[in-house]
This record gives structure tokens, C-alpha cells and sequence, in this order.
């Protein structure tokens, strides 16, 4: 017996990140670092279940089937953490380029304890009860900026 699992989850999230620029130029590499605040969106599960017979004869399939459907009472509604990385800001004047790759690292569980067998379709007949999980996430992002302000281009002076 064969049995495949796909779970999708989906969140919208709020990160609240410091970027340090370093460099002179128009393009300056960068590190930033913070917190995030995810909610959930939307949890589907797909899965397929296959079992197979083989003999000398050959291999034949005694029973087959596929389920998809709503995962979303297995997992608790929001997801926080620490996030980090670092990328390319290209100044254009007017507006910022960015290219940066960020590490999403979830502090707490997102499995919901109290619905963990709450969706029979996929803890009955496929067995498939999820275990505590914490989420890592990687991501590629390409932005513009818009600066609020502007800084000048000029130089403090001391004088004795």
C-alpha cells in the first residue's frame, strides 16, 4: 500500500524588519533582521491512497482513491517568529530596487491540538494524523521602495 499526502498551507503575513545598508553608491548590500505575525488563510490537504497486489503473474491494483479537501481545523489561525536576511537595495533616485532572501523561522506549533482528529476524511481511512510541527520558511522577494524622505547628499561640518 501506497499512500502520498500534499498539504498546502497559505498565510498572509506582517513583518516588522530593521535593514542595515552598508556600502556607498547606488547599490548598497544590506542585512535585516525582526519578527513576523502570520494568519492563516486557507489549509488544503490532497492526498492518494493506492493498494497494489503483485504475484508471478504481475502487479495488480485491488484498490484505489483520491480526497481533497479543507485542512483548515487542524491548524491554529496565526504563526509567529523571527525572520532574517539579506539582499541588494539599487538606488534610483525617485525609488529603491530590492532583491533579498529572507529565513521565516516559526516559534510556536501550528497544529491544533484539539482538532488534530478532527477531520476524519483524512485521519480515518488514510491514517494520516499530523504531528506538533514548527514552519521554516524560505523566501526569494524582488520590491520597490518609496522613501518617505529623501536624504541629502550633504556632509556635516565641524569647525573649531
Amino acid at each position: 500500500m501506497s499512500v502520498y499526502h500534499r498539504q498546502s498551507l497559505n498565510y498572509i503575513e506582517i513583518p516588522i524588519t530593521l535593514r542595515y545598508l552598508y556600502g556607498a553608491g547606488k547599490v548598497k548590500p544590506f542585512l535585516q533582521g525582526g519578527l513576523f505575525y502570520g494568519f492563516l488563510l486557507n489549509a488544503i490537504k490532497s492526498s492518494k491512497k493506492e493498494e497494489t497486489f503483485t504475484n508471478d503473474a504481475g502487479t495488480s491494483t485491488l484498490n484505489s482513491g483520491k480526497e481533497t479537501g479543507d485542512a483548515s481545523p487542524v491548524y491554529i489561525k496565526s504563526r509567529f517568529g523571527f525572520n532574517a536576511g539579506g539582499g541588494i537595495d539599487y538606488d534610483l533616485s525617485a525609488v529603491h530596487l530590492t532583491f533579498d532572501i529572507n529565513l521565516n523561522v516559526g516559534i510556536n506549533q501550528v497544529i491544533n491540538e484539539a482538532g488534530r482528529y478532527s477531520v476524519q476524511q483524512f485521519s480515518g481511512g488514510l491514517y494520516d494524523v499530523q504531528d506538533n510541527l514548527r514552519l521554516l520558511v524560505p523566501s526569494i522577494n524582488i520590491g520597490i521602495i518609496f522613501p518617505l524622505k529623501k536624504q541629502s547628499g550633504s556632509k556635516a561640518v565641524c569647525k573649531y
